[in-house]
C-alpha cells in the first residue's frame, strides 16, 4: 500500500468523524420541537374524557421512555469517543532528523498512519452504531407523538 492511499483513507476517517458529530444535531432538534408539542398538547388536555386522558398519559410516558433511550444513544455518539491523530509536523520533522535512515522514517510513518486509521475506523464504527439505534427510538418517539397528536384532537373533538 502507498502512502497516498494511507493518508487518503486516514482523511477519510477524519472526515466521517465530522460527519458523525453533525449528524446528532438533527435528531436532538426533532426531539426537542416534538417535547414541546407534546407538552403544550398535555398541558390543554381538557382531561373531560377518562379514555382519552389515560391513553393520553400512557402515550406520553411511553413518548418520554422513547425519548430518553434516543437521546442516550446520541449522546453517546457524540461524547467520549478516542481518536488517533498523527503527529505533528514539527514532532515528525524532528523524528526525521532523529532517524539513523529515510526508510526507518517511511516505516514508522506508514506504522502510525495505520494505527491511526484503525483506531479511527473503530471509534466511528461504535458512534455510528448509537446513531443509529438513536435515530431507530427517535422514529418510534415521533410515531407515539403522532398517536399522542391524534389522542389530542380526539380530546379536543368530544370538549366541545
Amino acid at each position: 500500500m502507498d502512502q497516498a492511499f494511507l493518508m487518503g483513507r486516514y482523511d477519510a476517517e477524519l472526515k466521517r468523524k465530522d460527519q458523525i458529530t453533525g449528524a446528532v444535531s438533527f435528531p436532538v432538534t426533532i426531539l426537542t420541537l416534538l417535547g414541546s408539542l407534546i407538552a403544550t398538547m398535555a398541558k390543554n388536555l381538557s382531561l373531560q374524557t377518562l379514555p382519552v386522558t389515560i391513553g393520553y398519559s400512557i402515550g406520553a410516558t411511553t413518548w418520554v421512555a422513547f425519548t430518553s433511550a434516543s437521546l442516550w444513544f446520541l449522546s453517546r455518539a457524540y461524547h467520549g469517543s478516542v481518536y488517533d491523530y498523527l503527529p505533528r509536523l514539527t514532532e515528525l520533522e524532528e523524528f526525521r532528523d532523529d532517524a539513523s535512515t529515510s526508510s526507518e522514517f517511511d516505516t514508522a510513518f506508514r506504522k502510525a498512519i495505520i494505527e491511526a486509521t484503525d483506531t479511527n475506523a473503530v471509534t466511528n464504527d461504535a458512534r455510528q452504531a448509537y446513531l443509529d439505534r438513536g435515530n431507530v427510538f427517535l422514529l418510534v418517539a415521533v410515531v407515539i407523538g403522532a398517536a399522542c397528536g391524534g389522542l389530542y384532537v380526539t380530546d379536543q373533538v368530544f370538549r366541545r
